[in-house]
């Protein structure tokens, strides 16, 4: 790892960086629903179940189906529901992930920042990666999501470390820009290999 840039932390994304829903449930609805793609449609998903703590799935799908004017049918809130239940048992980590985080464990501080349900945050657990975090920061405790600086901000108290210290790893060019406009430094992730790279660099 870098000696010049002086990381004291690493902040991962989970979702298509830890790992894979292996299915696309926004791109699922648009399909199932016939919905238009329309430019915002991601951010209203996202706003419509990431943003709170839901006591169960049904309101999670009731939530989604509402927020795109679908009607709360017995079939769609079945639909979404499973949905919502296949991200989860279908999750997979990523080859070689886990190996890597045990690694970095012993080097530096490892943080977590997903914009996710509190339902597929499970997967954490599932893939007994939990405890290797020392904080953890979902968008539905904090009511608001990526790439809002707030966000940032609080991975960074949580882990008790200035911005600077912090690397973030995130497969979201959007997101990995705003950390570094908060002041993080700031990886894509592209894969394993380029990451184990990127790190092991002089």
């Amino acid at each position: 790892m870098s000696k010049n840039n002086k990381i004291n932390a690493v902040v991962f994304d989970l979702w298509e960086t830890i790992g894979a829903k292996n299915i696309s449930v926004s791109k699922t609805l648009l399909k199932h629903f016939g919905l238009n793609p329309t430019h915002d449609f991601l951010q209203r998903y996202e706003k419509a179940i990431q943003l709170k703590k839901w006591d169960t799935k049904d309101d999670a799908a009731k939530s989604l189906l509402t927020e795109f004017d679908i009607e709360l049918s017995q079939a769609n809130c079945t639909f979404a529901v499973d949905l919502l239940s296949s991200s989860i048992s279908k999750a997979t980590m990523y080859r070689g992930m886990k190996e890597l985080l045990v690694d970095l464990k012993y080097k530096v501080k490892l943080g977590l920042l997903s914009n996710t349900t509190n339902f597929e945050s499970v997967a954490l657990t599932n893939w007994g990666i939990d405890q290797l975090f020392t904080a953890k920061v979902f968008s539905w405790e904090i009511g608001t999501i990526k790439p809002s600086a707030n966000n940032f901000k609080v991975i960074c108290e949580k882990l008790n470390l200035p911005p600077h210290e912090i690397l973030f790893v995130d497969d979201g060019i959007v997101n990995v820009d705003a950390a570094k406009s908060f002041g993080m430094q700031g990886k894509l992730f592209s894969g394993i290999e380029d990451l184990v790279d990127f790190l092991n660099k002089d």
